[in-house]
């Protein structure tokens, strides 16, 4: 899946879906692309997920993320989640902090090599 600004799919030789958004992103891009994230993993039997949130420009406040956060937790309640991210994005940590609290499996990276090690060490999520 391929949109002007959003990158989804499957890192080859993986069971590891990458979604990688570039340029400006508000809390509405993020709730869109939370469901095709759902989507397209439930189409390819997926359970992990790389999120590259190094290209993203946000345009949320600390509530926005604070709640999407959340909404992670509860959307994403069976899937391993790294997120990939610039040094000192507090936008990215506010995601990250809701998420962690509210049960998800999500830990954060600087380089997508780590992610992926991350997520092919841990088991998969099952239903």
């Amino acid at each position: 899946m391929d949109d002007a600004k959003l990158i989804l799919k499957i890192i080859p030789g993986t069971k590891i879906a990458l979604f990688h958004w570039i340029g400006p992103i508000t809390a509405m891009d993020r709730i869109h692309n939370l469901k095709k994230i759902v989507d397209f993993c439930s189409d390819k039997d997926i359970k992990s997920v790389i999120a590259d949130g190094r290209d993203q420009v946000p345009n949320t406040d600390i509530r926005e993320s604070f709640n999407f956060g959340a909404m992670v937790a509860k959307v994403l309640r069976n899937y391993n989640i790294a997120v990939v991210h610039k040094f000192n994005d507090d936008n990215l940590s506010y995601i990250e902090n809701a998420a962690i609290k509210r049960g998800a499996t999500l830990k954060s990276f600087l380089k997508i090599e780590e992610a992926r090690a991350w997520l092919e060490s841990i088991p998969n999520k099952v239903d």
